[in-house]
């Protein structure tokens, strides 16, 4: 696989340490090559006779565009908007590996990673954040609230039931201790069947600690 990746930021500067703004994105050509032993092709009549590929009717070869843009205002002092949108366009059908997800992990809080797939995708996510709360003035302590809204489409040429969906809402919250400890809790709520999934998901509780081990002393 070859890609040609081209990614830039921008950032409000009019206003010293606290910037209204913020701005990033990156854009991707990727393209399958035909070199180095690489797997050929393989339709369900020829994993028959060799292992196949991790889609029948996929090409090695293929050509894909994939985006991400993401983005944060401040709304007054105390608030702030974040959106982040991602997108993928594919010339052929793609292997498993380079195909758009929807889920954990990507777009859709709440969803197993990957419950919907396909070759082509786009999907966004909206965040209302609230102030960071420091409730202990002695120490280097702070959290910061926030609700979301998850969308996310996928689809492939020709596949009955296409585009797939999937949509979630929530809320939760992001703490810190000494720049050395983070704490993210999120309370995901899936609002519809997606995939296979013969049901709506049960809501569910997602948490993420992150720590800077070494060096320990370093702030």
């Amino acid at each position: 696989m070859a890609y040609a990746q081209l990614a830039g930021e921008a950032i409000d500067m009019d206003n010293g340490a606290a910037p209204r703004w913020r701005l990033g994105g990156q854009i991707e050509l990727r393209q399958g090559l035909d070199i180095l032993g690489a797997s050929e092709a393989c339709n369900f009549v020829c994993a028959l006779v060799r292992t196949p590929t991790t889609r029948g009717d996929g090409d090695p070869t293929s050509t894909l565009i994939r985006g991400e843009i993401a983005a944060e205002a401040a709304l007054g002092d105390q608030f702030s908007v974040f959106v982040r949108g991602r997108g993928q366009i594919a010339f052929d059908p793609v292997l498993s590996f380079e195909e758009f997800s929807g889920g954990n992990f990507t777009i859709g809080r709440g969803y197993d990673p990957g419950v919907i797939v396909g070759d082509d995708g786009a999907g966004f996510s909206v965040e209302f954040r609230g102030p960071q709360i420091a409730p202990i003035k002695q120490t280097d302590f702070s959290f910061q609230p926030f609700v979301f809204m998850d969308v996310a489409w996928t689809w492939d040429d020709g596949r009955p039931g296409d585009p797939q969906r999937l949509s979630s809402v929530g809320g939760g919250v992001r703490a810190r201790l000494d720049d050395r400890f983070r704490l993210d809790v999120t309370v995901a709520v899936p609002t519809e069947r997606s995939g296979l999934l013969v049901d709506t998901p049960d809501p569910r509780i997602l948490f993420t600690l992150t720590t800077l081990l070494l060096p320990w002393g370093a702030r």
